[in-house]
């Protein structure tokens, strides 16, 4: 959940770094406002938003769930997440737009392999009668993230633009140092074996749970 709300927050904070207009001595201070600093953005804002961001994330991700089929998911998520957040201690040191371009364009062909790996390792962490819950709160943590992002204008205000970038990769770094230290690769498949060595008995559990009332699912739900 950390993870997807760190990298939730890195893409959509740029909306509010492009948004945010300074008051009083920080009007037209390129140390506060990006677009100050960079006049070039407002020509090509709509790309980075758009299509130079989604583009690179819908292609990968086509690739990026082969991942989750190979290697240890739990350290290629961390080095995913440590990417991403040199990216924005990048974006904060570096001042060349092109390198914001570059950068913006790496985070979203890079992020893409979030979800995949996220959802496989709860599908081994979790048994399949708590998966649904699981992945729920893994959702939540999608719109926390966005909803954390526009906080990022208070950041600006108080500590200047390139700061703030720096404040998200050092916080990404955070969280990625926090899953390897604290989560475990599960053993692939685990629980397949299981049902697989139980045979019908799973079988008639799951009829079972589709025979109940509509009613008492959503019951169950809530």
């Amino acid at each position: 959940m950390l993870i997807r709300m760190m990298t939730h927050w890195q893409h959509k904070s740029i909306n509010y770094f492009y948004s945010y207009k300074g008051t009083g001595s920080q009007a037209g201070n390129p140390l506060f406002e990006i677009s100050s600093f960079y006049p070039q953005l407002d020509n090509y804002y709509p790309l980075l938003v758009g299509l130079f961001y989604s583009i690179p994330y819908a292609f990968s991700g086509l690739y990026m769930g082969q991942l989750t089929k190979t290697g240890n998911r739990k350290w290629l998520m961390v080095s995913v997440l440590v990417m991403l957040s040199c990216m924005q201690l990048g974006t904060g040191i570096i001042p060349s737009f092109a390198m914001l371009a570059c950068f913006r364009f790496l985070h979203g062909a890079i992020s893409s392999a979030i979800d995949p790996m996220a959802y496989s390792l709860v599908s081994d962490i979790f048994p399949p009668e708590k998966r649904t819950t699981a992945n729920s709160f893994l959702s939540a943590a999608n719109f926390l993230g966005i909803a954390i992002s526009s906080m990022t204008i208070i950041l600006i205000k108080k500590i200047g633009w390139q700061n703030s970038y720096k404040t998200m990769g050092a916080m990404g770094i955070g969280a990625a140092t926090m899953m390897a230290l604290f989560i475990k690769e599960p053993i692939r498949n685990q629980f397949d074996k299981v049902a697989a060595a139980r045979g019908t008995e799973i079988d008639k559990e799951s009829k079972t749970e589709e025979k109940k009332p509509f009613f008492e699912q959503l019951k169950m739900l809530f």
